[in-house]
């Protein structure tokens, strides 16, 4: 039988250092791809309206 993390779940001490991290490197990330995309999708139609 496999063993999951929710057979030794983690103090809360180290639970808190994980959610910490992942605010830390996972937000920022999602943030600055979402304002690319959107970046990306204003220039795609500035082109559009550029060549009509």
């Amino acid at each position: 039988m496999k063993h999951t993390i929710l057979d030794n779940p983690p103090s809360e001490e180290t639970a808190l250092k994980m959610v910490e991290f992942f605010m830390k490197t996972l937000v920022p990330r999602a943030l600055e791809e979402e304002r690319r995309a959107r970046e990306g999708k204003l220039k795609k139609e500035g082109e559009l309206i550029e060549e009509r």
